[in-house]
């Protein structure tokens, strides 16, 4: 898969939904967008041993599973993430895995690049994100406002010039 090729159907499918949902300011409710895509969403413990893991899908129950010990800011990127894996994977989901934790950026497979690319545009939309800049706003600032943490905020603000 051509990683560069995909961004562009990423960053389609996300302007879809943002549209679908009549989206025009932040913050981004991750939880309310993939309930209204049909998945539930719940919240919950994951053993020691998965305690870097913020979320997964089962695609079969169409059940969203979250990190309880997560930041909401983190819970609502990992929601908006695995929302990305609904709409842009679920035909492939015997491809799906469940993967631990990386910084954005830090990732080595493609669908969760794509996934986390889809998080970030859907969460800080690019001319959401630039109105906001223009008035000067801190990186803490804008991540109070679209309710993000401060490394989605640089990491957009980084790939949206």
């Amino acid at each position: 898969m051509d990683f560069f090729k995909s961004y562009s159907f990423v960053k389609s499918q996300v302007k879809k939904v943002l549209a679908e949902n009549y989206i025009d300011t932040p913050p981004v409710n991750a939880r309310e967008l993939a309930e209204n895509y049909g998945l539930k969403v719940k919240f919950t413990r994951f053993p020691d041993n998965y305690k870097t893991v913020c979320g997964f899908i089962d695609f079969d129950n169409a059940v969203m599973y979250v990190n309880e010990a997560d930041s909401a800011y983190r819970q609502n990127f990992t929601i908006a993430h695995e929302l990305g894996h609904w709409l842009l994977h679920r035909e492939n989901r015997d491809e799906y895995k469940v993967l631990m934790r990386r910084p954005i950026g830090g990732e080595t497979d493609d669908r969760e690049k794509e996934a986390n690319v889809f998080a970030a545009e859907l969460l800080v939309p690019k001319e959401m994100l630039k109105k906001y800049t223009k008035e000067g706003l801190s990186s803490f600032q804008l991540s109070e406002i679209f309710m993000v943490s401060e490394s989605v905020i640089n990491y957009r603000l980084e790939y949206c010039k």
